[in-house]
């Protein structure tokens, strides 16, 4: 698969326009190749990276490159070009976030060091939007005070961060031994 670069708008759907023609040009049926790779870049699980994020790109691309290594680095830089414009300019859901859980973390410096001292989890099931904070070890109790939502309406004065589910489990852990630092990833 090749990128084709962008067609008459900017938008991702103009590109199976550029294939079905380089297709009918060189008298080859690309469009299930292109199928197919869609469908891979869509089943790629992003749910435990924060979006926006510095590494989602990068973590996407190695995903997806571990699911289908035949695909060529061009390949799949535009399969995450199009993936990430549909989550974060179209805010589009991926087909593997069915219900879709963010985590967030409030800071706090021990020792010097900032460490999570709070967690937060958002849980949307596209009919709902569930806030909840982490009480004690699998103990989740509603946000109250809502400070998801507060950070949604004024993320200027947000006091919490998004963090990976990985992280998420971490912080758990770190709840469990009564015992905190700074995360390990």
């Amino acid at each position: 698969m090749a990128y084709t670069g962008h067609g008459a708008s900017k938008m991702p759907r103009e590109d199976r326009d550029a294939v079905a023609l380089l297709g009918q040009v060189h008298r080859v049926d690309l469009m299930p190749a292109v199928e197919s790779a869609l469908a891979a870049a869509e089943a790629v699980d992003m749910s435990d990276v924060p979006l926006p994020s510095e590494t989602a790109g990068e973590t996407f691309r190695s995903r997806l490159a571990a699911a289908r290594p035949d695909l060529t680095t061009e390949a799949r830089a535009a399969l995450a070009d199009t993936w990430l414009f549909r989550r974060l300019w179209l805010d589009l859901p991926a087909q593997v976030e069915n219900p879709r859980v963010q985590y967030f973390a409030r800071f706090g410096i021990e020792d010097g060091e900032r460490v999570p001292w709070a967690l937060y989890r958002r849980v949307r099931d596209g009919e709902s939007v569930v806030d909840s904070v982490l009480k004690d070890v699998g103990e989740w109790r509603a946000d109250r005070n809502r400070v998801i939502w507060s950070s949604t309406v004024n993320p200027l004065e947000a006091d919490i961060e998004p963090i990976s589910a990985r992280q998420a489990l971490e912080f758990e852990q770190m709840v469990a031994e009564r015992r905190y630092r700074p995360f390990s990833t």
